[in-house]
């Protein structure tokens, strides 16, 4: 209890104390609300804050004298300082016609100093007992608006710690933070727009972001590097960007945003900046280009409202209120660009927009989070089922590679099987059934049997050495059928031109080689030829054509209706040749010819006739 009653009697004597304070600050400086102005309309005498019209100043840039009075009643003991909260475009000070400092260091043409307050602290010796005159030259274009403040002049410590210090917070610190956080946030959505490239929200949300940081340097550069009327219009370009991102980014938020509307607010953007630089900088023109955008932000607030009513989803009344502030903002801040509100003050929608700004990307990011979180817990599950269903597939994999192999071995038995039937087995069978009616020779015989020998060897060096070339496989041939008939005046000639041949499936040097094989077999029992020549030519990417020529005494008709002649005729149609065979009074030949350009190649390896099998 005790400790209550020493609280209270504390602010019984500290709250006197300060009104005391108060009331010795308050008469530590006055505030000057009088002036003369001198300008381009004449000399007039003006209320502080005053705002020029058109008619005190040159289009392009001209100078005016605001000259203000300050009654020194004693000489100066403490330090004058004068207090301005805004001052535009640019100026000098004076005191007692002395040139004590501009607001920035520069040309008066290259500054722009209307964007945050001064505390200017002349020499003492500038000050005189009595009437003081204190003169600013201000320099003004048409490019936004010009004027003076009040002004207060008093004790610098006192100026700078009731009203200096707290503005240039407000408009300058504050302001540079907003700039700061508005660059980054706007970098991160334009990366989470990367990411989540099916919302437009964060892509018009990172340009508004951009653009708002941008237009914020008005604010905060005081000294134009490049040509004043060109910063100008970056600036205003820089604002008007970002307040019609931002109404995209609320369009798109709900759903909104179709492709019409975006392109149509795309197209009178680029327009209307195009056309601001045109007229120079037209504050006139600024204003009526901002006309459709405060109709257009009127009509999405209006059915923003109504779909927050409807939905009562908490993310959309966030967003309601704070497109309402938004366009509160926007319309106080349009009526002082037409000079329908005071000179003095601040312009609301680099604030409202940068607080915007961060509510809205905490909004968005949140959501981010919570899909990313989302995101997260999805692929996590995914990937147990990924590790699952990978689990069954390699099983799977496992139980039809061993079912392939079996199929494969079935494959090649059935495949040998089928070579040695339509091969030397058929002929064993003929061979038996000749033997049971007694019509076997033993020179029959011994031809069969070697026929047959003939016929095995194929069938194991092409079976047996997948690997062999159709070159390698014709020179064992060569060397069989030569060995075979050695003590026998018969005369073999082999030109062999295969070069730049492509590899092919045994399978079908399988059926080549028996195709040459019954050719020779056929002219050497029926032509009783003395000579007999096998050419094999391959034209790259043309064909490869085979002939079987002798000099014997031709083929009899017997021997052309024979079974040797349509195994020979099957064999070449089987891979895609068509056999011709040629008899003349003196010799016969056997030719034919197999189509090889790449498609017809590729078309025999994929065949499953002639597909490779392993085993």
């Amino acid at each position: 209890m005790g400790r209550v009653w020493l609280i209270l009697a504390f602010f019984l004597i500290a709250a006197p104390a300060a009104h005391a304070s108060a009331d010795i600050a308050a008469l530590s400086y006055t505030k000057i609300e009088q002036a003369e102005l001198s300008s381009l309309a004449g000399v007039r005498q003006v209320k502080l804050p005053h705002m020029l019209s058109n008619q005190d100043f040159a289009p392009q840039g001209s100078l005016v004298r605001y000259t203000l009075l300050y009654d020194l009643q004693a000489p100066v003991d403490t330090s004058l300082g004068i207090f301005v909260p805004k001052l535009a475009l640019s100026g000098h000070v004076l005191v007692n016609g002395k040139l004590f400092a501009s607001c920035e260091p520069g040309k008066l043409e290259n500054l722009r100093c209307l964007s945050r307050p001064y505390l200017f602290t002349p020499p003492p010796d500038f000050w005189k007992p009595g009437l003081n005159q204190i003169t600013f030259e201000i320099y003004a274009t048409g490019g936004q608006s010009n004027g003076l403040s009040s002004v207060t002049v008093g004790d610098v410590g006192v100026l700078d710690t009731v009203f200096y210090h707290l503005n240039y917070w407000l408009k300058v610190d504050l302001l540079m933070g907003l700039t700061w956080l508005s660059a980054v946030l706007g970098v991160l959505s334009l990366v989470a727009s990367r990411i989540q490239e099916k919302d437009a929200v964060y892509l018009w949300f990172g340009i508004a972001s951009l653009a708002n940081a941008a237009a914020n340097l008005a604010f905060l550069d005081t000294k134009s590097s490049i040509n004043i009327q060109w910063y100008n219009w970056f600036i205003f370009s820089s604002r008007f960007v970002s307040s019609q991102m931002f109404l995209m980014m609320f369009a798109a938020f709900f759903d909104k945003l179709s492709p019409k509307l975006r392109n149509a607010s795309i197209a009178y953007m680029l327009l209307s900046i195009l056309l601001v630089a045109l007229s120079n900088n037209s504050r006139l023109l600024v204003s009526i280009i901002y006309l459709p955008v405060m109709f257009s932000g009127s009509a999405l607030l209006f059915w923003m409202a109504y779909s927050a009513w409807k939905i009562k989803n908490l993310k959309h009344i966030a967003a309601l209120v704070l497109m309402l502030l938004l366009f509160l903002a926007g319309l106080s801040d349009w009526l002082r660009l037409t000079s329908a509100s005071a000179f003095e003050g601040v312009y609301f929608i680099p604030y409202a927009l940068s607080g915007v700004m961060l509510v809205f990307g905490g909004l968005l990011l949140a959501l981010m989070a919570r899909a990313l979180v989302d995101y997260q817990a999805l692929s996590n599950e995914l990937e147990l089922r990924v590790e699952h269903r990978t689990a069954e597939l390699n099983k799977l994999h496992e139980y039809l590679l061993n079912k392939e192999v079996e199929q494969s071995k079935e494959q090649e038995r059935t495949r040998l099987l089928q070579d040695m039937h339509d091969g030397f087995g058929s002929q064993l069978v003929v061979a038996r059934m000749m033997s049971k009616r007694n019509s076997l020779s033993q020179s029959d015989l011994t031809n069969l049997l070697d026929d047959c020998i003939s016929d095995l060897h194929l069938v194991v060096d092409t079976i047996s050495n997948d690997g062999k070339t159709l070159s390698e496989a014709l020179v064992d041939l060569r060397y069989r059928t030569q060995t075979r008939i050695f003590s026998s005046d018969i005369k073999f000639h082999w030109y062999l031109h295969l070069d730049e041949f492509s590899e092919i499936p045994h399978q079908i040097i399988l059926q080549i080689l028996r195709i040459v094989q019954e050719a020779i077999s056929n002219s050497i029992k029926h032509a009783n030829a003395k000579n007999i020549w096998i050419v094999v030519a391959y034209v790259p990417n043309v064909e490869l054509k085979v002939s079987v020529s002798d000099d014997g005494v031709g083929t009899n008709p017997e021997a052309r209706a024979g079974r040797g002649l349509n195994n020979m005729k099957t064999r070449a149609k089987s891979i895609g040749a068509e056999l011709v065979l040629d008899s003349f009074e003196i010799g016969s030949d056997v030719t034919f010819c197999m189509p090889f350009d790449e498609k017809s190649r590729l078309a025999l390896l994929a065949s499953p006739r002639h597909r490779p099998t392993s085993s």
